[in-house]
C-alpha cells in the first residue's frame, strides 16, 4: 500500500495541472490551405465567408478550401500588397483592406474578385476627396474617413448623403493633431489622439460631448501604436496602455480606468497586449504576446489564461495571438503570430477531456479505460488495459491507482481489470483477465483464484462481469469457465457451465446487465440467456429457433433491456432490438446511420434515448414508442466531438445516480450529463464557391479558352452556360458551417441528368459531371450541419449545356436545306433520266420500225435478187453456147460484152444477197489476192461500147 499512498502525495503536489482547461480549440493553418500562419487580421463577410489577412497573402475560408489571394505584377488588378492588417465590409459587399500601419489601402470587388488599388477613383464617385488616412464602417455601412489633420466625412451609402466632422480649435469641434485610431458604435465615435487625448463625438449633436486626458498626461515611453475597441456595455478599451503595458477599460458611465497588466490587480499572462474583442456571451478576450490569450468576465471580475499546452491539442496553438475576431454565430477566431488560427465554440466539443486523460498524457502512459463504476462514496473506479485499477475523487481531483506488485499479495493480481461491481457492504468486487478475482475492503485485496482441483474456486482466471443478486450472491462471468456464483457468505462457488447447464449457450460469458424484475442477462459468444430473478436459474431467453436465427450475429457483446421492455442486443453486425409485444426485430446498422456495425456496449439515458459505443465512435439512438413500435434517429460523435479516441471498449459504460453516462475507450474516457449536451441548431446557408473545368479553377472576368465563362463570382449567379467541350466541370459548394466543418453533410441531384439524390457526408462539398448531352439541367444542392441539421432551402444552379455548331438550330435549318436540295436535284435527275429513257425507247422503237421496214426491204430485194438471178443465170447459158459457136469477130465482141454485162448484173445480184448476210452477220470475210490490172481492164471494157455509142 506504500504505492498507492506515495500517488496520492503527488497528485496533491500537482492538482493545479489537472484541472481540464474550458476552451477547446480547433485549429488551422498551411497544412490546410493557409497562405501564411501569421494571421494579422480575421473577418466575416455577410455571405458567410471567413477571411484571413495574413502577412503573405488574403484568405477566403469557406469551411474546408482557402482561396488565396496574392500580388502579381502581371495582374494590375491583382491585390496590390500582400500583407493585411484589417478588413472591413461595405454596403456593397465589397471589402476594404488596410495594409501595414492603416496607411495603404485597398478594395476587394466580390462580384468580379478583382482588386482596386487606386480607391481615390472610388472616393470621387462618392464626391469625397482623395488622399485618405483611416476608414471605419459601422453596423449600418455608413462609411468614416478620416483625412489627416482636417476630420471626418461620414458617407451613408443608401442616400449619398455626406456629413463633415471639422478638426479645429473651436468649442465642441475635434481637436486638431493627428487621429491614431478612432472606432464607431451605437452613434458615437470614439477617437483617440496620437499625443494620448481620448474624445467621443456625439453624432446627434455633431459634437464632442466627452474628453478624457488620462492617456494624454501619463503619454510616457510610448511607441507602440495604440487601438481602440468599444464592447457591448459601451465602455473603451486602449491597447496596449501606458507606457506600452497591458491594456486599460474606461468605464463611461463614471470615468474610471481598470488597469489590466501582469503586475496588477487585474493581472495578465503577459504585458504586450495585440488586441481586444468581446465574444457573445459578453467575455472580454485579451491577445498577448508570448502570453497567450486572457478571457476576463466583466461579470465577476475573473481572468481565465489560455495558452498553449504540448499535452494538449485542443489548446491555443500559439501563445503569441495577434489577431482576436468574434463572429455572430459565437466562435471566437484567434490568429497566432507563428502557427496559423485557432477557433472556439463552447458547443464545438460536445465531451470534455477527463483531468485524468491529461495526467496520463504528461506521463506517456497509456489509458486504456475497460471498465468503469462509481461506488457508493461517488468515487469513480476505472479498470484499465494494463495500468491496474484507478480511484479517482471527481470533487478533490485525488488520483489513488493501484498496481500489481510481485510478492505483495495484498496487492492487486493482475493490472488488466475486466471487470467491477459493489456489493451491498460496499466491498469492491475486480475481475481481472488471466488474475482471478479480487475483493478490495479499501486497504487491501483479497484474492480468488482457480483451482482445478477444488470445485470450490473460481473456475477461469478471466473475469468478464460481476453482478450481486437481490439476495447478496456474487454473479460471476467467465470467459471460458461458464458462469460462477459466490454466495452471500462468500465462501462457497457454485459453477454453471454448458454442460451441467444445458440451458447456457457458451461457456464464454463476455457481458453482463441487470434488466427488469432483477433478471440478469448473460451476452456469451453463442447467444444470449439470462439468470431468473426468482429462483436463480439460467434459462434461455430465445425459445423459439426462428427468433434465433433472426439475430445477425449469435456472439453477442453486450445486452441490455430498457424501460420500454425492448432487448437491445449489440453484436458485431450492428444492433439488433428485439420487442417482445411483436416478436419482432428491428436491425440498426451502418446503412441505417450507425458509424460501424461492430458495436461493443449499449445504456439507456435518463430521457430513454439510448447511447451505443462502436469501434469507430459513439452513438444516440433518439427513441419513440409509438403503438408499441420504435421509431429512432440516429447522431453519432467521434473524436472531432471531443472523444478520446474513437475506439469504445466493450462493457465500458456505465451511468451513475446522477444519470451521468460514463464511456470508456482505449485513451481514456468521457463522462456527461445527456441533458447538457448542446446541439448546432443554426441552420446552413450553404453557397457555391467555385467552378473547375478540366480540374482547371475558372475565375469571374477571367478568359477560360478564349471566353469569359463567369462574369461574376459563382455565389452571385443561378444560371451557368457551358459550350459542349466545357462539360467536365466540378461544382464545389459549401455549408458555410464553421464547426466542424468536416462533419457537414450534402445532398444533391441534376435535375435532367439524375434520378437519385446523391449523399456525401465527409464534408467535401461538390459534385462533377462529365460528357453531358447539350440541353437544360438544374442543380439541387442541401447541406447539413455537423449535427445534422439540414438547410431549409436548397441553393440552384441552371446549367445550359450549348450544342456545337453543327448540332445548333441554324445548323440543322442548313441540313435541312441541303436534303431539300439533293432530294429536289435528284427527283430531277430521276425526271430527266426517265425523259432520257423514254427518248431512247422512242428511238429505239422508231429504230425498230426502220429495222423492221428495213428488213422488208431487205427481205423483197433478197427475193427480187433471186428472181433476177435465174433469168440471169439462163441468160448466160444460150451466151456461152453462142460463144463457142463459130461467129464473127464483131458478133463475138457483143455476145463477150453481152456476157461481162450479165456477169456484173448477176454479180450485183450475188452482192445483194451477200449484203444481207453481212447484215444477218453470217458472213465471213475471205482474203484472197488477184491482179488489179485485169479487174481495172475489164470494168472499163464493160463500158466500152456505151462509151463508142457516146462518142
Amino acid at each position: 500500500m506504500r504505492r498507492s499512498t506515495f500517488i496520492i502525495l503527488l497528485v496533491g503536489i500537482f492538482t493545479h495541472s489537472l484541472y481540464p482547461q474550458s476552451f477547446d480549440f480547433s485549429h488551422l493553418d498551411n497544412t490546410h490551405g493557409l497562405s501564411n500562419n501569421q494571421v494579422e487580421c480575421i473577418f466575416k463577410d455577410s455571405r458567410g465567408f471567413i477571411w484571413f489577412g495574413t502577412n503573405s497573402g488574403l484568405n477566403r475560408y469557406d469551411g474546408r478550401n482557402f482561396k488565396v489571394y496574392k500580388h502579381s505584377k502581371k495582374d494590375s488588378q491583382s491585390i496590390p500588397y500582400n500583407r493585411v492588417t484589417s478588413i472591413q465590409e461595405d454596403l456593397s459587399g465589397n471589402l476594404w483592406l488596410t495594409s501595414t500601419g492603416g496607411n495603404y489601402f485597398a478594395i476587394y470587388d466580390y462580384k468580379t474578385e478583382k482588386f482596386i488599388a487606386n480607391i481615390d477613383s472610388v472616393l470621387s464617385v462618392m464626391d469625397l476627396p482623395p488622399s485618405l488616412s483611416g476608414i471605419q464602417i459601422d453596423n449600418n455601412k455608413n462609411l468614416y474617413l478620416y483625412y489627416s489633420n482636417r476630420g471626418f466625412y461620414k458617407y451613408n451609402p443608401n442616400s449619398g448623403e455626406k456629413l463633415f466632422y471639422e478638426q479645429s480649435e473651436a468649442p465642441g469641434n475635434l481637436n486638431t493633431g493627428e487621429i491614431q485610431s478612432f472606432k464607431v458604435k451605437d452613434g458615437f465615435v470614439w477617437i483617440l489622439f496620437r499625443n494620448g487625448l481620448l474624445q467621443r463625438l456625439n453624432e446627434n449633436t455633431g459634437k464632442v460631448d466627452i474628453q478624457n486626458t488620462y492617456f494624454l498626461e501619463n503619454s510616457r515611453n510610448a511607441t507602440i501604436d495604440k487601438t481602440v475597441f468599444i464592447d457591448s456595455q459601451n465602455d473603451v478599451w486602449i491597447y496596449p496602455s501606458v507606457d506600452d503595458q497591458g491594456t486599460a477599460c474606461l468605464n463611461v458611465e463614471n470615468q474610471s480606468w481598470i488597469f489590466f497588466g501582469k503586475n496588477g490587480n487585474h493581472p495578465l499572462s503577459n504585458n504586450f497586449v495585440r488586441d481586444v474583442d468581446q465574444d457573445n456571451e459578453g467575455l472580454i478576450w485579451i491577445a498577448t504576446d508570448h502570453g497567450g490569450v486572457n478571457v476576463y468576465d466583466k461579470s465577476n471580475g475573473t481572468m481565465n489564461v489560455l495558452g498553449n499546452d504540448i499535452f494538449n491539442a485542443n489548446t491555443i496553438s500559439h501563445n503569441s495571438v495577434i489577431s482576436l475576431y468574434c463572429d455572430q454565430d459565437g466562435i471566437v477566431w484567434a490568429g497566432t503570430y507563428k502557427n496559423g488560427v485557432s477557433y472556439y465554440h463552447p458547443n464545438m466539443f460536445k465531451f470534455k477531456k477527463t483531468p485524468l486523460f491529461y495526467h496520463f498524457k504528461q506521463d506517456n502512459e497509456i489509458f486504456d479505460c475497460n471498465v468503469i463504476l462509481k461506488d457508493k462514496e461517488n468515487r469513480l473506479w476505472i479498470g484499465t488495459n494494463g495500468n491496474g485499477l484507478i480511484q479517482y475523487d471527481e470533487k478533490t481531483d485525488k488520483i489513488r491507482t493501484f498496481k500489481h506488485t510481485a510478492n505483495d499479495n495484498t496487492s492487486i493480481s493482475s493490472n488488466i481489470i475486466t471487470g467491477l461491481s459493489q456489493d451491498h457492504s460496499g466491498k469492491l468486487w475486480i475481475g481481472t483477465f488471466m488474475g482471478g478475482m479480487n475483493a478490495f475492503n479499501g486497504e487491501s485485496f483479497t484474492h480468488y483464484q482457480m483451482d482445478e482441483t477444488n470445485s470450490n474456486s473460481l473456475s477461469s482466471r478471466s473475469i468478464y462481469g460481476l453482478l450481486e443478486d437481490d439476495e447478496h450472491n456474487i454473479w460471476i462471468a467467465t470467459l471460458g469457465g461458464g458462469v460462477n456464483k459466490l454466495d452471500a457468505s462468500r465462501t462457497i462457488f457454485t459453477r454453471y457451465n454448458r454442460y451441467t447447464t444445458p440451458s447456457l449457450p457458451s461457456n464464454y460469458i463476455v457481458s453482463m446487465s441487470v434488466g427488469p424484475f432483477n433478471n440478469i442477462y448473460l451476452s456469451t459468444d453463442n447467444g444470449i440467456c439470462y439468470i431468473d430473478a426468482k429462483d436463480k436459474q439460467i434459462k434461455t431467453y430465445f425459445k423459439d429457433s426462428r427468433l434465433i436465427d433472426s439475430i445477425s450475429n449469435n456472439v453477442i457483446n453486450n445486452t441490455f433491456v430498457d424501460s420500454r421492455n425492448l432487448v437491445w442486443i449489440a453484436t458485431d453486425n450492428g444492433l439488433n432490438v428485439y420487442n417482445p409485444l411483436t416478436r419482432s426485430f428491428t436491425y440498426i446498422t451502418t446503412n441505417e446511420g450507425l458509424p460501424s456495425d461492430e458495436v461493443v456496449s449499449i445504456i439507456e439515458d435518463n430521457n430513454g434515448n439510448m447511447w451505443a459505443g462502436t469501434r469507430n465512435g459513439l452513438t444516440c439512438i433518439f427513441c419513440s414508442f409509438p403503438n408499441n413500435k420504435l421509431d429512432y434517429s440516429l447522431v453519432y460523435f467521434d473524436t472531432k466531438d471531443g472523444l478520446p479516441s474513437q475506439v469504445c471498449n466493450q462493457n465500458a459504460i456505465y451511468k451513475d445516480r446522477q444519470g451521468i453516462i460514463y464511456v470508456g475507450c482505449t485513451r481514456g474516457y468521457i463522462s456527461f450529463n445527456p441533458d447538457d449536451i448542446n446541439f448546432n441548431e443554426v441552420k446552413p446557408q450553404p453557397k457555391f464557391t467555385e467552378l473547375l473545368i478540366a480540374n482547371q479553377i475558372v475565375s469571374p472576368n477571367r478568359k477560360f479558352r478564349d471566353r469569359v465563362i463567369l462574369k461574376e463570382t459563382i455565389s452571385d449567379i443561378d444560371k451557368l452556360v457551358l459550350k459542349h467541350n466545357e462539360t467536365n466541370f466540378t461544382l464545389r459548394f459549401s455549408a458555410l458551417n464553421y464547426i466542424h466543418p468536416e462533419k457537414n453533410s450534402y445532398r444533391y441531384m441534376l435535375h435532367g441528368l439524375d434520378t437519385e439524390w446523391t449523399e456525401v457526408k465527409n464534408g467535401i462539398g461538390s459534385a462533377s459531371y462529365s460528357n453531358l448531352n447539350p440541353g437544360n439541367y438544374k442543380l439541387i444542392v442541401y447541406a447539413s450541419n455537423d449535427d445534422g441539421v439540414w438547410s431549409d432551402k436548397p441553393i440552384t444552379m441552371e446549367i445550359i449545356v450549348r450544342p456545337p455548331f453543327w448540332m445548333t438550330w441554324w445548323a440543322f435549318l442548313i441540313y435541312l436545306v441541303i436534303i431539300a436540295f439533293i432530294i429536289q436535284s435528284f427527283v430531277k435527275y430521276k425526271l430527266n433520266r426517265q425523259k432520257k429513257e423514254f427518248e431512247q425507247t422512242q428511238k429505239i422503237m422508231e429504230a425498230n420500225k426502220t429495222h423492221e421496214v428495213d428488213e422488208l426491204k431487205f427481205r423483197f430485194f433478197t427475193n427480187i435478187s433471186h428472181e433476177f438471178k435465174t433469168p440471169i443465170t439462163l441468160i448466160l447459158t444460150p451466151l456461152e453456147k453462142l460463144l463457142k459457136e463459130p461467129v464473127t469477130d464483131e458478133q463475138r465482141s457483143l455476145l463477150n460484152i453481152m456476157r461481162r454485162n450479165a456477169l456484173n448484173l448477176l454479180n450485183m445480184v450475188n452482192e445483194i444477197l451477200e449484203f444481207r448476210k453481212l447484215d444477218l452477220k453470217k458472213m465471213s470475210i475471205h482474203i484472197s489476192s488477184g491482179d488489179i490490172i485485169s479487174f481495172v481492164k475489164d470494168i472499163c471494157q464493160s463500158f466500152s461500147s456505151l462509151a463508142s455509142d457516146k462518142s
